[in-house]
C-alpha cells in the first residue's frame, strides 16, 4: 500500500511499474473503446476495484511529489493460459466443479446478458508487456493491455460451439450472491459488477 509506495520513492529508486487493472476505471459500456484518459473512478460495489482506485491515488500523489521517479502503471484486462486453467476454474467455479465437467464439448450454452464482455490476454503477452515497460526509459504513465475484439456471451458461445442464452443481470447477480453465501461457489457477486462494469 502507501508505505511500499513511499519505500520506492525515498529508496533512490529510479523507475517504478505498477500492476494495475481495468477495474480501476469508471463503468462504461464494454464494446465501445476508451483511453488511458478514462476516469479511473472503479466500481462502486466492488472491493477489488475500489483498492485498485486507491493505489492509482497514491501513484497520482507520489509521481507529483517525486518526478525523479519514472513511474509506469499497467491497466490489464483478464490474464489467462493454459498452465493455471484448474486455477481459474477452482477461483471461478469453486472446489465442486470437477475440470472434466467444464470441456467444451460438455457446455451446451454460455449465459449472455447486457455489459457483459471482457478482454483475455494471454500470460506470456503481459509479462512481455511488463519487461518492455520496465526496461523503457520513456515508459511512462498508464497503459491499457487488452486485446480486440472483446468477448462477449455470442463470441465466447460461437468459440465454445454452444448457444448463447439471455440472462437477466439482476437475476445472474441474485444467483451469483446466493450460491456465494451458501459457500458453494467462492465468488462473490462485486466481480459480476466489475465484469459488466469496466471498459
Amino acid at each position: 500500500g502507501n508505505s511500499a509506495l513511499r519505500c520506492v520513492a525515498i529508496s533512490g529508486c529510479f523507475s517504478y511499474v505498477h500492476a494495475s487493472s481495468v477495474a480501476a476505471y469508471r463503468p462504461a459500456d464494454p464494446l465501445v473503446p476508451v483511453d488511458e484518459s478514462w476516469p479511473t473512478e472503479g466500481i462502486p460495489s466492488a472491493y477489488y476495484s475500489r483498492q485498485k482506485v486507491a493505489v492509482e491515488r497514491m501513484l497520482d500523489g507520489l509521481e507529483a511529489q517525486h518526478p525523479e521517479v519514472r513511474f509506469a502503471r499497467l491497466r490489464p484486462g483478464l490474464i489467462f493460459q493454459r498452465s493455471n486453467a484448474s486455477q481459474v476454474r477452482r477461483f471461478f467455479g469453486g472446489p465442486f466443479i470437477p475440470g472434466s465437467l467444464l470441456r467444451p464439448a460438455l457446455i451446451p450454452f454460455v449465459p449472455q446478458m447486457s455489459g457483459l464482455a471482457g478482454q483475455v490476454l494471454h500470460a506470456d503477452d503481459v509479462a512481455d508487456l511488463y519487461r518492455r515497460v520496465a526496461l523503457d526509459d520513456r515508459a511512462r504513465g498508464a497503459y491499457n493491455a487488452a486485446t480486440n475484439p472483446p468477448l462477449d456471451g455470442e463470441a465466447l458461445a460461437h468459440l465454445l460451439h454452444a448457444r448463447p442464452i439471455g440472462v437477466a443481470p439482476r437475476v445472474a447477480r441474485a444467483f451469483v450472491g446466493a450460491t456465494w453465501k451458501a459457500r458453494l461457489q467462492p465468488v462473490s457477486p462485486d466481480w459480476l459488477d466489475i465484469a459488466r462494469g469496466v471498459p
